[in-house]
Parts: structure tokens; sequence; C-alpha cells
């Protein structure tokens, strides 16, 4: 079995998308170990706001003890411990889950899209709505978040960054929906999801163009998303839109039982 190692990336390009993810997807608690982030939801099951974030290569002292600690503050919250592990990282960390029995699981890319070259003059009209109706039509898509039981409102009611909210419709009635966060001169892209009536169809494509040309009209220098590497048809429409990787990043969860 392949030895899991931490990413490569400037350690400015991670700070700045670490953070930018951090912001655009809040957990309900967050709670500092060190340079450690220990971020826990009660109303979300997604990994991204049920985990432990290094934000500091160089902060990998006493890991045994903290990681005592990050167990009993997860178990406590009813949640499965994991990591997030980026370039900000430490390998004394990686190694010290691995010898704990800790696995990797959903390896994701962050793509970019620099808006300088981009030009469509045909591009989908997309629909700013308020949460309760986005959260309606998040519903009839049968978005992820909806599949999982995330209570949607609450998330979105935490972000504090400028939030758009976005819907592609057919004949009145939505297919796909985006959660789109400014944050500075940069886009960030989220949850998109498309009906599975309508899948195959080149939604997720028209979605995407919208986006792009929505960000340029407001001045972005740049739209990224985060998209999980075994997601073929995902990182394809990524690639057919001129999106380029910036790095991966992983998770480590704990077996079952973890003392």
């Amino acid at each position: 079995m392949n030895r899991p190692t931490v990413p490569r990336a400037p350690l400015t390009v991670a700070r700045r998308f670490t953070a930018a993810g951090a912001q655009a997807w809040p957990a309900e608690t967050l709670h500092y170990d060190g340079a450690w982030a220990v971020r826990l939801s009660s109303d979300c099951a997604a990994r991204r706001q049920n985990c432990v974030t290094p934000l500091d290569p160089s902060d990998d002292a006493d890991i045994a003890a903290r990681l005592d600690r990050v167990i009993e503050r997860f178990a406590n919250a009813g949640k499965r411990p994991r990591f997030l592990i980026a370039p900000l990282a430490s390998q004394r960390i990686v190694d010290a889950l691995s010898e704990r029995g800790w696995t990797t699981e959903a390896r994701t890319t962050i793509q970019s899209r620099d808006l300088d070259g981009w030009s469509d003059n045909d591009t989908p009209e997309l629909r700013r709505v308020k949460a309760d109706e986005f959260v309606a039509a998040h519903e009839a898509i049968g978005a992820r978040s909806v599949q999982r039981g995330d209570d949607l409102r609450a998330i979105l009611a935490r972000i504090e960054p400028p939030s758009f909210l976005f819907l592609l419709e057919r004949e009145g009635q939505p297919v796909a929906s985006v959660i789109c966060v400014r944050q500075g001169d940069l886009v960030g892209s989220f949850e998109l999801n498309v009906s599975e009536d309508a899948r195959g169809e080149g939604i997720g494509k028209e979605l995407m163009r919208g986006v792009l040309a929505w960000a340029k009209k407001r001045r972005a220098s740049g739209v990224w998303e985060q998209v999980e590497t075994d997601n073929a048809a995902s990182l394809g429409l990524s690639r057919s839109l001129g999106f380029e990787p910036v790095y991966d990043y992983y998770y480590m969860s704990a077996p079952d039982g973890a003392a």
C-alpha cells in the first residue's frame, strides 16, 4: 500500500484556497488546537464541515495527545473523526494517522479558471433566487445535500462573504442549481447539482457557462471549484471549460472505535 503523503503547492496558494473554502462553506462550530482548525456541524454531514484542517505545516508537536483530544471531541459530537490533508498539513501528522489505522478517502482537486480569456456571447440565463426558493429547488432537483439530510437554510445563513444562489430552469422548472461565493477577486462555485432526469444533456456545462459569464461581468479575475477526482463527468466538464488544477487534497478518517 502506498504511503499517504502531503499534497504540494505554494503555501500562499494553499492558504488562500483553504481560507476561501472555509468561509464559503462554514461549519457550525470552529475550535482551534494550535493551528489545527476543528470544524463540527450538527446540521450537516459533509466532510468539509466535520473535519480537522491543519493550517501550518510546522505545527506538528505533541501529536498523540492532540489526536486523543480530537477523537474525544468528535465522539462527543457523534461524528467520525477526520482530517483534511492539504499542503498546509505536516507529513508527521499524516504518518501518525496512518500508524493509528486511519485511511484516506475522497481525494478532491481544486480547479480554477482565469477569466481574462473567457468569451461567450450565448450564455444561458441564470436566475438568482433567495434562500427559501433555492432550498425548495434543491429538494426538487434531489441535490446531494438533501440526500445527506443537511439543513441547507442554516448553512446558507452562516456564509459571510457575498453569496449568490442560482437556478437554471427549463419550462419554468429548476433543472440545475449552484451556489456562488464572491471572495475578493475570485468567485467560488459550490454544490452544483443537476436533476437526475436531465443528466447527460449538457445542463451542467450550461450552468457553469452562465456562472463564468456572470463572474466576468462582475470583474472577477477567476472562478474556482472543488471536484472529487473519481468524478469523471465533473472533471471532464471542468476541462472542457478551461479549468486547470491548482492542487489536490484528501481526507483521512479514523477506523471504527478509534481510540
